[in-house]
This record gives structure tokens, C-alpha cells and sequence, in this order.
């Protein structure tokens, strides 16, 4: 449930995504890789409370990261829900990294699911 409507929400932002690493033979300048995370609540419900992070990879520099990086604050500003799952912002941080001519950034989305 929880990456389908993260691939979901992705697409309407066009943007270059794929679940835990890019696997096609061509890589853009700029894309991001997803992964997940979460805790059972332990609630009658039956909830799952988690971390989805966006780790952004550019070759491009900060700048691009830096504007998908308001797209999808925006985007995730309030909670987004839908089949049986809800997202919502909750920060960001610059990775640094030791190859030559690559920024990171990693945005963490909340996610609460309902099985």
C-alpha cells in the first residue's frame, strides 16, 4: 500500500523516482530513490507509523535538490491521503558525499498506514 501511493504521489510531481535505487542504465542528472520505515502502534487499528525518505541525488549541483526539494514540501504540507495511507513533510538535511561532483539531499516524509 505504502509505496504504491508513494510512487503515486512521485508521479504527480513528475518527479525522476524509483524505489530504493535507480535501476535504469541511464542516469539523469537529477533523481531521487525512496525507502521505508515504520513501527506497528500497537492501536486497535492496526496503524503503522514510519519514515519515507527521499534521498535526492543531483550532478548538477544543490540548486535543483534545493527546488524539488520545495515541490515536494509543498506538496506534502498538510496530510495527503488515499488508500488507507497518509503522508506529510517532516524536514530535510544535505548528505555530504565522496564523489566528486555529486550533491544529496534527504527528505523525510511521515506515513501513517492503516492495514
Amino acid at each position: 500500500m505504502l509505496l504504491e501511493f508513494m510512487a503515486r504521489q512521485m508521479q504527480a510531481l513528475e518527479l525522476p523516482y524509483e524505489y530504493w535505487r535507480w535501476t535504469d542504465a541511464d542516469i539523469p542528472d537529477v533523481y531521487f530513490t525512496g525507502d521505508a520505515s515504520g513501527t506497528a502502534t500497537g492501536d486497535e487499528d492496526r496503524s503503522v507509523d514510519g519514515t519515507f525518505t527521499l534521498a535526492g541525488h543531483s550532478y548538477k549541483g544543490e540548486l535543483p535538490l534545493e527546488q524539488w526539494h520545495r515541490k515536494i514540501r509543498t506538496h506534502f504540507a498538510d496530510w495527503v491521503h488515499g488508500g488507507g495511507v497518509a503522508a506529510k513533510y517532516a524536514g530535510f538535511r544535505y548528505v555530504p558525499t565522496d564523489l566528486e561532483g555529486l550533491s544529496r539531499i534527504e527528505i523525510d516524509i511521515e506515513t501513517k498506514e492503516w492495514g
